[in-house]
């Protein structure tokens, strides 16, 4: 699971409700968050995601035995099952200010950070959810925009005079 905060500063060009406020914001951390999982979480299986997102290196046995069964070496994919799983449904759930992104249909054991014989396995979900300082940035930015958006689009809103 990703979660989305914003931390809002320099809105004083606008008198907001904090219902109004948090609504509009909700609104636009669902959009950022439905876009992570569209457009940034995918790039978590490429081959090279490894190296961007700083995952925890995988023993030369377990990339050799995945290169002979599966023909592959894509990171947080083994079968396919985990890949195929996360983009099939994203669940956003709202809370306080800020939006969890869950993927439901994730396999149990991207969630093991243990094996049965008792040795550590790379967190996988923490890996998934990892993000780049430009990713973040461009979320960050994103958030803005849709705020925005969501501002002007809202006519609901009511902007009181000071």
């Amino acid at each position: 699971m990703i979660k989305l905060t914003a931390v809002m500063t320099n809105f004083g060009w606008v008198n907001l409700s904090i219902t109004d406020f948090r609504k509009l914001l909700i609104r636009a951390l669902r959009n950022v968050g439905e876009r992570w999982w569209r457009k940034t979480m995918p790039k978590h299986f490429k081959p090279r995601a490894s190296n961007a997102y700083g995952y925890r290196k995988r023993s030369a046995k377990y990339l050799r035995r995945k290169q002979r069964e599966y023909g592959h070496q894509r990171p947080l994919v083994y079968t396919s099952r985990s890949e195929t799983m996360a983009r099939s449904s994203v669940k956003l759930a709202k809370r306080l200010g800020k939006v969890n992104v869950s993927l439901p249909a994730i396999p149990r054991y991207m969630y093991a950070t243990k094996t049965k014989a008792g040795s550590s396995q790379p967190d996988k979900m923490k890996e998934l959810g990892t993000t780049t300082k430009s990713e973040d940035k461009k979320m960050a930015e994103l958030l803005r925009d849709e705020f925005s958006l969501a501002l002007d689009a809202d006519r609901s809103v009511k902007i009181r005079k000071l």
